[in-house]
């Protein structure tokens, strides 16, 4: 059956962005592929994967026949600078991001497309919840929201900038926004690793978030999480200082600051500082802390805490008063 677009319907761009993820990456693009609605624009972006990831999306392509655009990685750029590159050339009216092991449920897009067209002009993002999956695609009990928000009673729309700041609970692969409002904040934040809740509050500072009560996708979770290891961790910690020292003025953001910091001095980072602290404690400078009548264990904390904040590039003196 060939592909129709209809031109009367708003265009939609896919970004499917693809980092090792051979396995999935087939389920995932016939998921953009099985949607009902008519006017879509895909575009895969390969990240420089060290599987075989291109060959399978190559096959993909050659026998659907869907179109498409694919743009595969020499170098490995990140995923806020794939994404950033993406969002130059799409022509999508609205966009929807989507990671190369998730799944989209076939009418999630009209749903969404049609719930913009009874909103406002203030509003600029749609989500919903997510099921849970396993590397075999089945299904976990529960759900994204209340996996990360267990004691959410009832989920917000409109201006949710306040309770974003609590914690981020929207599951990226639900979202559909429109393109210009991220232009028009700049686009992804090449900073950080992580992209999607810094976009999330950047967008709710200026736009309404519209929340479709149902499941309009599938999260996997791997058997091997990441998650779970100390690099993830470290990394996940330091994301989340950029994003929050962003909204500093705010006195949830101050005192999740402190949390991180905190964290990043009492677990792996502190043993990555630690020769530096030894080497320290023979100098001038313990001297000068014990005259301010600092004790030694407050004085290794200062010293730390600058010695994070210079390896990190990160001002952290506003925070602490050091």
């Amino acid at each position: 059956m060939p592909f129709r677009m209809k031109n009367d319907l708003p265009l939609v761009s896919v970004i499917a962005v693809c980092y090792n993820h051979a396995k999935f990456v087939t389920e995932t693009l016939d998921s953009v592929k099985n949607q009902t609605y008519a006017n879509i624009e895909l575009i895969i972006m390969d990240d420089c994967s060290t599987d075989n990831s291109v060959e399978v999306i190559q096959q993909w392509v050659k026998e659907t026949n869907y179109p498409c655009q694919f743009i595969a990685h020499q170098d490995n750029q990140g995923l806020c600078k794939t994404l950033n590159e993406a969002l130059n050339f799409i022509k999508g009216e609205y966009y929807q991001g989507l990671a190369c092991d998730d799944i989209i449920i076939k009418e999630k897009i009209e749903t969404q497309v049609n719930l913009f067209k009874k909103l406002d002009n203030d509003y600029a993002v749609i989500y919903s919840d997510a099921y849970l999956m396993n590397n075999k695609s089945e299904l976990y009990y529960g759900n994204f929201i209340q996996r990360h928000k267990p004691k959410m009673l009832e989920i917000p729309s409109g201006d949710i900038y306040e309770e974003l700041l609590l914690s981020n609970y929207i599951p990226a692969m639900s979202v559909l926004i429109k393109t210009d409002s991220v232009k028009n904040i700049e686009g992804y934040d090449e900073n950080l690793t992580y992209e999607d809740y810094d976009l999330w509050l950047r967008l709710a500072k200026t736009f309404k978030f519209y929340f479709s009560d149902y499941k309009s996708c599938k999260y996997r979770i791997h058997d091997n999480n990441m998650h779970s290891s100390s690099n993830f961790k470290k990394s996940a910690l330091i994301n989340s200082f950029i994003i929050y020292n962003k909204h500093s003025d705010k006195e949830i953001s101050k005192h999740k600051l402190k949390n991180i910091i905190n964290n990043l001095y009492k677990n792996d980072l502190h043993y990555q500082f630690k020769d530096d602290v030894l080497r320290l404690a023979l100098t001038p400078r313990i001297i000068k802390c014990i005259k301010s009548n600092l004790n030694y264990k407050q004085c290794q904390r200062k010293i730390m805490l600058e010695k994070i904040s210079k390896k990190m590039k990160l001002n952290i003196k506003q925070i602490f008063n050091l």
